[in-house]
């Protein structure tokens, strides 16, 4: 795995739809992800775990301690 696919792999994403941030550290216990998920490695047919958006709708915000955007 490169080193940027590494960097990559922890990385947040937002749903563009309600805000809700995906934390690789963290996972997503109410869908039953583990902690140090990768985004790329969710399933295709997961969705938000607050407003059920699919994993398109979804923008990379970067590493925590990163600011977003920049």
């Amino acid at each position: 795995m490169s080193e940027q696919a590494v960097e990559n792999a922890l990385d947040r994403y937002e749903c563009r739809a309600c805000g809700y941030i995906y934390e690789p550290l963290k996972g997503d216990d109410k869908n039953n992800i583990s902690p140090k998920t990768s985004f790329d490695d969710l399933p295709f047919t997961w969705r938000c775990p607050v407003c059920g958006a699919p994993k398109k709708v979804f923008s990379n915000i970067g590493p925590v301690g990163q600011a977003s955007g920049f």
